[in-house]
């Protein structure tokens, strides 16, 4: 790591800060932390977004001249792909926010292939199209290549169908019309994509599709076909050959117009399906597939396919060029038409629904929140402003349109705003009165219909949180129950008939629901609302008296189960949150509430191991580890804190961090142990420092702050993060003083977790052992786990105080690991015992489980 005047240096080199303010800061860091003055500058620059956490990484780790890239800033790593990596940056020159594409080296080292890429970015420079990525600049510094383009805040499609499925037909053929209008004019310049697919696809805040790498997708390809073995190994084009024409897949060169139709039909395909067309193993298989199996028909489970929609995806994919449409402008042409038949067909279906919904969103403003909603609408096409445009359709009651409703809020925008997550209120732990507002809109049109119920999320970041979470609806005047359960951001039920109903949600879902109770007549429209809230909370200091006098009492143990869960209940309640959700990697997270204990053992539960270890003749109890758990003190946990109820999982690793480092997997170094046998739900083992990184990807991809600098814990950015060692033993005691969490019966360990007398020395899928009483899984046995903390003896601690959320020493050797494993004996896995493992070191049966506060914000 490079010295203090390294970092300030390079800092005011990179014209980030001037002399004169790097030596104010640096005189009152100096006075106020001498010891650790330069990660205290880091940290300083990081929280008040003078750097970013990427820029200060490196400066630290002594690249500060990979920053600058010709008149380029690099800000931060946007992705990696096969043609080299993205890096969001601030054009110095220009003053402004641009994404740098930096070319891998295997596209330039040759002459002639240089040459061609130069040539490819100076036509792809020219196109200038609002559903075109613009390209700005080309350049070499260093012997590095790269491309300066726009950048775009959002999305691309493949992350949208990641995260969502399958996209309604409104959405899809939206999209499909706004990447087709830039297609058509890259084409009139005679610019053909070549590799149309999702990710290429980019969708900003505003709704607007941008086709990204215009031009550069047949230097790509032919580079990567140079060489024909990777062409038969699965991944290194299957992104690229699930969408790839059959004349395209035999000759790249013959590629055109009707290549890039082709494409879009595939992606039209996967819009509508959540899947691609043909799945097959390798790139080959894929391409023969293309060209020899039957084209598979269009279906959504959203609404159905008109015999129109089918046509047109039907031409699009023809396996003869000859028999698609020949050219964009008769695909664009034909697509208008389509989208007014449907949206004439929809219009009369929803559009009194949608006024009495926008109409409830905008009362809704007059609430003192900061946070944005953006209402439904209904639509028409303007053709002659080629754009989507916001009407109030006539109702019985002659209500008027709102004047609040902002102009051109089409749907697809709004639903593009929902897809990405456009919001004012950051994560789920921050300091926010309202989360998440779902509305519930049920009526029918006219006498005689049967009512209906349909389902709106108005923020779709936080489906994931409520996916699976049933509501009851109770017809009152017949006791009937339907339940209803939140799988997608639009759900629609039908059948429903006159009467009174009450519609409910769990106590603990952190869902409310208002009005409760509501009558249903025919021809009429109810309207009901639920919402999550979390409103801010009066800070806290380290003593109780100074909590929040409205919230629940902390949790000291000893506490029964009973009450272990009327605490997550009544914190939940409090907090106005779920006791449990899962997150985006499918990650299932529990509430744990404040509270305190003793962490470490006394001197007399000492004498018991040490008796006990003797009698066993187990010889890792003695020694040196025995005197560090020794010193007991009292630990006070001021913050409510979600912690996995899981070790991570293999599958669950691999989907954010992209490779699974697992001993005990189909490749890994004792896959014969496992041989035969799915371990996607098995725990991953790791290092410490990939586990932070699996921390920090996740918080990427949700948008959250990492709380990591140079793997350095910043414990006031609240993010995904291990658990510190006092957080994980208060989790896995759930309420007990005792070794367990059961108890002090030794023997009941055998029945209760996975450990070396009933594993049979190998791993077992989480959560088939029993849960806690916090509902926590596998918190002795199966794999160790590792903490935040470095591990050095406990300080001594007076009994009258209380450390208040302790993050361990700053410095050592080792990281700190607790539970035990499918290999440890019995008393390893108890509550206090600690171990401890250099955090590079991958043995096979090390893994972890992951910490995301919830702020009491100030």
């Amino acid at each position: 790591m490079i010295s203090l005047n390294q970092f300030a240096s390079a800092v005011q080199d990179l014209g980030i800060l001037s002399k004169h303010e790097l030596d104010a800061m640096l005189l009152t860091i100096r006075q106020s932390a001498p010891r650790d003055a330069l990660k205290t500058l880091a940290r300083k620059l990081v929280r008040s977004e003078v750097l970013t956490t990427f820029q200060a990484n490196q400066i630290l780790s002594g690249k500060a001249k990979s920053l600058i890239l010709g008149n380029c800033l690099i800000l931060d790593q946007l992705g990696k792909g096969g043609m080299g990596t993205v890096y969001k940056a601030r054009h110095i020159r220009m003053d402004r926010i641009v994404a740098v594409k930096v070319i891998s080296p295997e596209f330039t080292k040759n002459s002639s292939l240089l040459a061609r890429f130069q040539k490819e970015v100076k036509l792809a420079a020219k196109l200038d199209h609002p559903n075109v990525v613009a390209a700005y600049d080309a350049g070499e510094a260093l012997g590095i290549h790269y491309l300066v383009m726009q950048f775009v805040e959002g999305k691309d499609l493949a992350a949208v169908l990641k995260q969502t499925g399958p996209v309604s037909v409104s959405f899809a053929l939206q999209a499909v019309k706004q990447i087709s209008a830039g297609l058509e004019y890259a084409h009139s310049r005679g610019v053909i994509h070549r590799d149309i697919k999702p990710a290429n696809l980019l969708l900003d805040e505003s709704g607007n599709v941008k086709i990204l790498d215009m031009g550069l997708a047949r230097f790509t390809r032919e580079t990567m076909q140079g060489d024909a073995e990777e062409l038969t190994q699965s991944g290194v084009m299957m992104g690229t050959a699930a969408y790839m024409a059959p004349e395209q897949s035999l000759n790249c060169k013959a590629a055109d117009e009707r290549s890039d139709i082709y494409s879009l039909g595939c992606v039209l395909y996967h819009l509508l399906t959540g899947k691609t067309m043909y799945r097959c193993e390798t790139y080959l298989e894929t391409a023969i597939a293309h060209r020899e199996k039957p084209v598979p028909l269009l279906s959504s489970p959203f609404s159905e396919i008109s015999e129109g929609l089918q046509q047109l995806y039907n031409k699009m994919v023809c396996k003869e060029p000859d028999e698609r449409f020949q050219d964009m402008s008769s695909l664009r042409n034909e697509l208008d038409d389509l989208l007014n038949s449907e949206s004439m067909g929809e219009k009369k279906k929803i559009a009194t629904d949608d006024l009495e919904l926008q109409s409830f969103i905008n009362e809704l403003s007059i609430v003192n929140t900061p946070t944005r909603v953006w209402p439904l609408s209904a639509t028409t096409h303007d053709n002659n402003n080629n754009r989507t445009m916001t009407s109030a359709p006539p109702v019985a009651d002659d209500k008027k349109r709102p004047a609040t409703s902002p102009p051109h809020s089409g749907t697809f925008r709004n639903l593009a705003r929902k897809l990405l997550g456009i919001k004012a209120i950051g994560s789920i732990a921050g300091c926010l009165l309202l989360i998440l507002i779902s509305v519930f809109v049920l009526g029918g049109s006219r006498k005689g219909e049967p009512l209906f119920l349909v389902v709106q999320v108005a923020d779709d970041q936080f489906l994931s949180s409520i996916r699976g979470q049933l509501l009851t609806l109770r017809n009152v005047d017949t006791n009937a129950l339907q339940k209803i359960e939140l799988t997608h951001s639009s759900l629609k039920f039908q059948n429903l008939k006159s009467g009174t109903y009450e519609l409910s949600a769990k106590a603990d879902s952190g869902l409310r629901v208002d009005p409760e109770k509501f009558s249903l007549q025919e021809g009429q429209t109810q309207k009901v609302k639920i919402w999550w809230e979390m409103p801010a909370i009066e800070s806290t200091s380290t003593v109780w008296g100074s909590f929040p006098k409205d919230a629940p009492a902390p949790s000291r143990i000893p506490f029964s189960a009973d009450e272990a869960r009327t605490s997550q209940q009544k914190w939940a309640t409090y907090l106005k949150i779920p006791v449990e959700f899962k997150n985006s990697a499918g990650i299932k997270m529990r509430l744990i509430p404040p509270g305190e204990f003793i962490q470490g053992i006394s001197e007399g539960d000492a004498n018991f191991y040490e008796n006990e270890a003797a009698r066993l003749s187990l010889e890792e109890f003695l020694g040196p580890e025995i005197q560090e758990r020794v010193s007991a003190h009292r630990v006070c946990l001021t913050h409510a804190f979600y912690i996995s109820a899981t070790e991570i999982t293999q599958q669950q690793f691999e989907t954010v961090s992209g490779f699974n480092p697992s001993a005990f997997s189909a490749t890994g170094a004792k896959r014969d142990q496992v041989q035969d046998m799915q371990t996607d739900s098995f725990p991953v083992d790791t290092t410490w420092y990939q586990a932070v990184e699996f921390c920090s990807k996740l918080n990427k991809l949700e948008g959250k702050k990492s709380p990591y600098l140079d793997f350095d814990l910043i414990p006031e950015i609240d993010g995904y993060r291990l658990p510190t060692e006092a957080e994980w033993e208060f989790a896995c005691r759930a309420g007990t003083k005792d070794r367990w969490w059961w108890g002090n019966r030794a023997i009941d360990f055998i029945d209760q977790e996975w450990n070396g007398v009933n594993s049979g020395t190998q791993p077992h899928e989480v959560a088939t052992a029993k849960p806690n009483q916090f509902g926590l899984y596998d918190m002795y046995g199966n794999y160790w786990e590792w903490c935040h903390d470095w591990s050095e003896p406990f300080k001594t601690q007076f009994w009258d105080e209380c450390t208040t959320n302790p993050t361990g020493p700053t410095v050592g050797e080792s990281r700190v690991t607790k539970g035990g494993s499918f290999h440890t004996s019995v008393q390893v896995g108890s509550s206090d015992y600690r171990g401890h493992s250099p955090p590079d070191r991958a043995d096979g049966e090390i893994g972890f489980r992951i910490v995301l506060p919830v702020t009491i914000a100030p």
